[in-house]
């Protein structure tokens, strides 16, 4: 079922009071829509060329989606907007939610050169409910062909625990892209290597879509990198950022694509139009209902760590009656994610089975959480 052009001036106008307030608070302009990266300082001639860091991720797998009608398809079931990528190579953030607005999985679209066609990045073990769930939105278009290329295509990850230098090299490592376009047209994936920008947040580097006869070295031979031995590992660099991804962190019809940071994550476009899941969020959205976020957290003591378990509760100290703030969704080192209320972000009272846990907010925040926006201006906005 595709998507039916609705009367979206009142959607409009709250965005408009939304941005406005946030304007006045914050002394400058936000959207809701993909916002665009922030000017950075280039690095000196030294600093640059230097060795990053890249690993393959074994827990990703490849869903090619094209068709005829492909883009209304997706564009009915996604929570971005297609319209991003259509008319380039690119990559695109997004979520599949439920007809009860609950996330199925999250994924990153990517537009090859062929007409008519997607590469979905997903978490392995989603592919079973995603084909599923895509299954079930083919009956009403013949046209769309879903098939696994998990065992065509593998995904890596180029990054840096410093964050200036991955923004700086990245435009400098996105090559081959006309050598990928014709192999791509000619069906050709042997010796295949396609660059995209993680368009989550640039902290996390880039995402490398290389066919499977393609080994490390190959890779930082022709994309012209140095060699580093990983000091940090791409999910200790997710659990620093606070960036959720697959369904253990995620758990599928559970997670809320707001508590998933997908707004934040440049996943959600809140005026594309009508899509599956899509009046729940934006409703939850402007009343500003998101009392609770994926966060990173940082534990003091990382010998207890392996301790833990995943859903162990958060609670807060010396309290009378156990408290509980917040659920762990995983765990790396000192390093781990949870589920955790926004308004204990920050606070230093909290544990979990006894090892006490801290949850800085994430730099990449905005200034102002949504759950923060006085209900004055929600009720002024909703007459």
């Amino acid at each position: 079922m595709f998507p039916i052009k609705p009367n979206k001036s009142i959607v409009i106008n709250l965005i408009k009071w939304t941005n406005l307030f946030r304007s006045i608070k914050t002394g400058r302009t936000t959207t809701l829509t993909i916002p665009q990266t922030q000017t950075q300082p280039q690095l000196s001639p030294h600093q640059q060329h230097q060795s990053l860091e890249i690993e393959q991720l074994m827990d990703r797998t490849l869903l090619k989606i094209n068709g005829r009608h492909v883009d209304e398809y997706l564009q009915s079931l996604i929570t971005n907007d297609l319209s991003y990528i259509q008319k380039s190579i690119g990559s695109l953030y997004t979520m599949f939610l439920n007809d009860h607005g609950r996330l199925i999985t999250d994924g990153i679209l990517y537009k090859t050169s062929e007409s008519n066609s997607y590469l979905l990045d997903i978490d392995m073990p989603a592919i079973g409910i995603v084909q599923q769930h895509l299954n079930k939105y083919t009956k009403s278009n013949s046209s769309i062909q879903i098939t696994n290329y998990g065992s065509k295509l593998n995904v890596w990850q180029i990054f840096s625990s410093d964050a200036l230098r991955i923004r700086n090299e990245a435009d400098m490592i996105k090559t081959n892209v006309n050598c990928a376009k014709r192999k791509w047209l000619n069906n050709d994936l042997q010796d295949l290597v396609m660059v995209y920008s993680d368009p989550r947040s640039p902290q996390l580097g880039l995402r490398i879509i290389a066919s499977n006869d393609i080994d490390f070295n190959q890779i930082i031979q022709k994309l012209n990198i140095k060699r580093r031995h990983n000091l940090t590992t791409y999910k200790q660099l997710r659990y620093k950022l606070g960036i959720a991804e697959g369904v253990q962190e995620l758990p599928p019809n559970k997670s809320s694509p707001l508590e998933s940071n997908g707004d934040y994550l440049n996943g959600i476009h809140f005026n594309k139009g009508r899509y599956l899941g899509g009046d729940i969020t934006i409703s939850l959205y402007l009343n500003g209902f998101i009392h609770y976020r994926m966060t990173p957290v940082i534990f003091d003591g990382a010998s207890k760590v392996d301790e833990l378990n995943f859903d162990d509760p958060i609670i807060i100290e010396h309290t009378k009656k156990q408290m509980i703030v917040g659920k762990l969704r995983g765990t790396y080192d000192k390093y781990g994610i949870a589920l955790l209320r926004t308004d204990y972000i920050n606070r230093d009272d909290m544990v979990v089975k006894n090892v006490k846990v801290k949850a800085p907010k994430p730099d990449w925040w905005p200034v102002m959480l949504t759950n923060e926006m006085p209900e004055q201006l929600w009720a002024t906005a909703l007459r």
